[in-house]
């Protein structure tokens, strides 16, 4: 476990050595496969875990599955950043043991699960999670307040396939982390919590007739939005990142702007800054052209640590109380 500059998070915890596999566009340039290769041939580490990072088989790391429990002060913990915790590849067990340790923990710390994978979570938490006798009514699940579940989505696409998922999923939070935001999403029919009909079931009546008895789909309670980092990284586009913040303020759903990522518009070169130029002198100018709207924007590459995380001059970090 180790402490992290995640805005959003104090500590990481991966207690899974492993190699994940893209399952769509967003995993293109991702960072965690980048340093699987370089953990793949680390002298330091054992055979067996290298070869774990070397497309081998997942390797629980006894050592590191208890760190939580040793943290002195309460933190949020962000489980299995590197990978995915319901990778096809991992076991039940190994995400048994997991789930033991964050709810033994109580609400000491508050653990943040993110995957790709919402059909695997929500087939593994309906099917092992302990829950009390009417525990789960109407979508609303019997579980540690301190487990927080989200998908991660990068367009229109992948959050129409992902977030349904994890609506129907039992959580205690339910959360979107759109990065990379590669195309533009319309977060507007999950913002708000719907009712619709349930499975079928058998009434005790004479006679016997059949009915759907309605449920709440509940809402997200929290969306994070940044751009892509790192080598390969494609530009944010301002428009896209104004849209979710605005339909976050009309839903009141906490909003978490975490970065423009690897590049910066080029609108941001004259907010109002004393000699603006100053700090964009040796990026590099791009054009870029998108296909929703065909419009032409320049960017300036300029790194993460530059491009900063303000949008229209003002910063949000938002967070579910």
């Amino acid at each position: 476990m180790q402490r992290t500059k995640i805005g959003y998070l104090t500590h990481t915890w991966n207690p899974i050595a492993m190699r994940c596999t893209p399952v769509s566009e967003g995993c293109k340039n991702c960072w965690h496969l980048r340093v699987a290769k370089q953990m793949a041939y680390n002298p330091l580490l054992s055979f067996r875990r290298g070869m774990a990072y070397h497309n081998g088989k997942p390797l629980l790391l006894q050592k590191e599955l208890d760190a939580p429990l040793h943290l002195r002060k309460p933190a949020r913990i962000g489980v299995q950043f590197m990978g995915d915790l319901f990778h096809e590849g991992v076991p039940d067990e190994f995400i048994r043991k997991i789930w033991r340790v964050m709810q033994g923990e109580g609400n000491r710390h508050a653990y943040l699960v993110l995957t790709k994978r919402p059909k695997r979570m929500k087939e593994f938490l309906e099917k092992e999670v302990e829950v009390p006798w009417g525990g789960y009514v109407y979508g609303k699940s019997w579980l540690p307040k301190n487990v927080w579940l989200g998908v991660s989505v990068e367009d229109q696409q992948t959050a129409d396939e992902r977030i349904p998922l994890l609506l129907q999923t039992p959580a205690a939070v339910r959360f979107v982390s759109y990065e990379p935001a590669l195309g533009p999403v319309d977060f507007g029919s999950y913002l708000e919590p719907k009712w619709y009909a349930g499975e079928e079931m058998e009434q005790n009546t004479i006679p016997r007739t059949k009915c759907r008895p309605a449920r709440l789909r509940p809402r997200l309670e929290w969306i994070i939005m940044g751009g892509e980092t790192g080598p390969g990284a494609r530009p944010l586009q301002p428009d896209c990142a104004r849209s979710v913040r605005d339909q976050c303020k009309e839903a009141s759903v906490p909003f978490f702007f975490k970065g423009w990522g690897e590049y910066v518009p080029g609108e941001l070169m004259n907010d109002g800054r004393p000699e603006p130029w100053r700090i964009w002198q040796n990026s590099k100018k791009e054009s870029w052209l998108f296909n929703d709207n065909r419009e032409n924007i320049e960017f300036l590459r300029a790194g993460k640590t530059r491009t900063g995380h303000l949008l229209d001059g003002k910063e949000y970090k938002e967070m579910p109380k």
